[in-house]
């Protein structure tokens, strides 16, 4: 392989770490600028509004995710529900690239490589590989700040196809559970109240 393919392989893949990072500015932007209104108009939009929600939603340090959680229950009342887990999951993949991308590029920005605690991290990543796995799914599929999985997967080189996958799938797991919980909830306060209240 010479030097300017290689440069061009990591050229790509650095686009493809930056791309969630732009998409979820400019949708917090609008949010800015628009606020509610924006919120609403990805509340009516079925299954993309879901994956909207879910990429910005996690994407953002300190975004209440009840609301978020609220707004696609209130979605999943009117689609599918593993079909609205599954579109809220994959945006939430693409969320968490964020916080995988700050830590892929910080380690480079910081020069803190040859640190000792950032060896016996790596060490630990990579080593233990079998062991790394379970926690990123475990902890994505909890209510956890799971950003910092994300950052230490990214700061360590982990490999971002692996990352993908087991955070879809332990987002998926949870969002199943939470839209399904939040179902029956909401579907017992129903039988208690006026059905005016209701979706």
């Amino acid at each position: 392989m010479t030097v300017r393919s290689k440069r061009f392989r990591t050229g790509i893949a650095r686009l493809k770490l930056l791309i969630p990072i732009v998409v979820v500015i400019a949708s917090l932007v609008v949010l800015g600028l628009y606020g509610k209104p924006f919120m609403d108009v990805l509340g009516k939009n079925g299954l993309l509004g879901v994956f909207l929600l879910g990429l910005i939603g996690n994407a953002v340090i300190g975004f209440p995710p009840l609301v978020v959680d609220a707004l696609v229950l209130e979605i999943a009342t009117t689609n599918n529900l593993a079909l609205t887990a599954v579109s809220y999951a994959a945006g939430a993949v693409g969320g968490e690239m964020v916080a995988y991308a700050l830590g892929f590029w910080g380690i480079r920005i910081a020069h803190i490589e040859n640190l000792s605690f950032y060896k016996r991290l790596s060490h630990f990543v990579h080593g233990r590989e079998k062991l790394f796995a379970p926690i990123i799914f475990f902890t994505a599929a909890i209510w956890f700040p799971f950003d910092l999985v994300a950052a230490v997967a990214g700061s360590t080189r982990y490999p971002v196809t692996h990352f993908l996958a087991l955070t879809f799938l332990g987002r998926l797991v949870r969002y199943l559970y939470t839209l399904s919980l939040g179902g029956w909830v909401l579907e017992s306060v129903c039988k208690q109240i006026s059905n005016s209240f209701c979706p």
